[in-house]
């Protein structure tokens, strides 16, 4: 008998930890919905500052559909002009970041230096703007870190 209501109070902690798994699995990807949405379309936070103003403006689906490509047609100069803006501005940042870069640096061994060089220059400085050719943008660590 104790054994049966071992299994069962094992059954049920194992319904409540899947149920609890699921849930969050949900919950993660349904506030991810935006992100990814921005990510597909480069459209950077229009997914949602469409919805806010389709909830603020009442839009029928034309206008969404017409406003949906505006943001999307005017992404691209949003960038560039972002672009433009951290090559002008952003000299102070970079500069604070290869300080830093280089404080790291110093307190490390020889093989970690160069391990430490290849992965910021895989990172690209994962600076939304930054990083010079050859850099990639959202970076990915090199391969074997």
């Amino acid at each position: 008998m104790v054994n049966t209501r071992a299994k069962g109070a094992a059954v049920l902690v194992a319904v409540f930890a899947l149920g609890a798994m699921a849930g969050g699995g949900g919950t993660y990807a349904w506030l991810r919905r935006d992100d990814i949405a921005a990510e597909d379309d480069r459209g950077g936070r229009s997914p949602r500052r469409l919805r806010a103003l389709e909830r603020s403006l009442d839009l029928t689906p034309t206008q969404r559909g017409q406003v949906r490509a505006i943001m999307a047609e005017s992404g691209g100069q949003r960038r560039h002009l972002a672009q433009e803006m951290y090559e002008r501005c952003g000299d102070g940042l970079r500069a604070h970041h290869d300080g830093v870069s280089a404080r790291i640096r110093a307190l490390l061994t020889p093989e970690q230096q160069t391990r430490f060089d290849a992965i910021t220059a895989a990172q690209g400085d994962r600076f939304p703007f930054g990083g010079g050719a050859g850099r990639r943008r959202r970076g990915r660590e090199p391969e074997g870190f």
